[in-house]
């Protein structure tokens, strides 16, 4: 499969791998297995597989005739015996659980049955309780829109409008994707190409570098959960290019996809191109620019070393009330921005406004990285719920018209930018 001049071959046949998974009768995992010199069989003792019973009485201590016998069972067993387990971080097997119709998993502890109806194990071999399902990690290989994208829709408390159904299930593979690690990070779309053409059947919708083209302004509004990768790590973007900095894709961290919405939206993509390396429209990339219309503003990051937190100041006027500033999520932690502030690089666009008392305030943290051509990358995102320090990020400025921009809308204040 390898070539010595390119890795067209490679490309192409790792590109296929979905057909194998998805055409497979069973997948059998070696689940438990720490690397790839274990097996698939681990020393256990089959007595801890026995859920214990325990006998309630309605009369107080001492058992009566309204007694009654319950089973124990650990509320974290799917998380523990599967969603940790050693190879299910890995990013390339998450095609393999995901795609094939079935899946056995030979965990550290027990066996673990997977397939689109049920989840089983020797512990509950007739099926998981009820009290296990809760949650978003279980029912992982369930991808009915309307059935498992309405129930992770109502976990993530969101509006219950069928047309994101889809995509909320999506969002699921994001999450769980970025907290897996993967040996050569420039595999980032490729381990992921199989998902996204099953996904784009169940969707119906045009795949852009890890996101939809439906509703692309909210989804350019994820951020790296506590700047870190899986293996704790802090997140990093790669040097080498991979995606453009818009897409999560550029970053490895564990991600927070941004709602599926359409609600108070404040900005709007124009258009987005993306260039890919082969015909593959889920596989790597070699460059993209998205074209993006809403209100750019100066922005300044100054470190707070007494709180350790960013004071921010927009257009000039430090954006605080009280003792509260907004959050800032960084994609990846730099010290300073001693530099930024002195070039005038740094900027902020508003680009969303809550809707419900569930709902953030959130923007876009850009540099400038070509004036002339009005081209930036994403730093990271703002969040805030104070009223307050909304009205601040989003006051009209006299100088929000004299801004590095392709278009200027003069009655509206809205920019026209290029994000690389």
């Amino acid at each position: 499969m390898q070539d010595k001049d390119d890795l067209s071959d490679w490309l192409n046949e790792a590109g296929q791998m979905h057909k194998v998974y998805s055409n497979a009768i069973l997948n059998i995992s070696a689940t438990g297995a720490s690397n790839s010199t274990k097996g698939l069989f681990a020393h256990r003792n089959p007595e801890t597989l026995i859920s214990p019973e325990v006998e309630l009485s309605l009369d107080g201590l001492q058992p009566s005739k309204e007694s009654t016998k319950h089973r124990l069972a650990r509320t974290a067993f799917w998380e523990t015996e599967l969603a940790q387990a050693p190879l299910i971080k890995r990013a390339w097997v998450l095609q393999e659980r995901l795609l094939a119709p079935r899946v056995l998993h030979f965990g550290q502890n027990e066996l673990i049955w997977e397939c689109c109806e049920m989840e089983a194990s020797e512990t509950y071999p007739k099926g998981l309780l009820p009290a296990l399902e809760m949650g978003t990690s279980t029912r992982f290989k369930r991808l009915d829109p309307l059935v498992d994208g309405r129930r992770l829709r109502q976990y993530g408390l969101q509006e219950m409008d069928p047309r994101f159904f889809g995509h909320e299930l999506w969002k699921r593979v994001v999450e769980n994707y970025s907290a897996c690690l993967l040996t050569n990070g420039g595999d980032k779309l490729i381990a992921l190409s199989g998902i996204a053409k099953r996904m784009s059947r169940i969707i119906g919708d045009e795949y852009v570098v890890g996101m939809w083209k439906f509703c692309l302004e909210s989804q350019l509004l994820w951020w790296v959960q506590h700047r870190r990768q899986a293996n704790h790590e802090p997140s990093v973007r790669s040097a080498k290019y991979r995606a453009p900095s818009f897409s999560w894709a550029s970053v490895d961290g564990c991600i927070s996809p941004g709602d599926f919405t359409d609600k108070c939206i404040l900005i709007e993509v124009v258009d987005v191109k993306v260039d890919y390396v082969t015909d593959d429209v889920t596989g790597p990339v070699k460059g993209g620019l998205l074209r993006l219309k809403g209100t750019l503003k100066k922005l300044k990051l100054e470190r707070d070393m007494d709180t350790v937190t960013w004071i921010t100041i927009v257009n000039g006027v430090e954006v605080r009330w009280e003792n509260s500033r907004p959050a800032i999520f960084l994609d990846v932690d730099q010290a300073d921005f001693e530099e930024q502030n002195q070039r005038e690089s740094l900027y902020f666009m508003p680009a969303r406004a809550p809707f419900d008392r569930y709902q953030f305030f959130m923007g876009l943290i850009l540099e400038s990285v070509r004036e002339e051509s009005a081209r930036f990358r994403r730093l990271g995102v703002l969040m805030t719920s104070k009223q307050m320090l909304m009205q601040i990020l989003l006051d009209p400025h006299d100088d929000e018209n004299d801004l590095p921009c392709k278009e200027c809308d003069e009655r509206t204040r809205r920019h026209t930018i290029a994000l690389i």
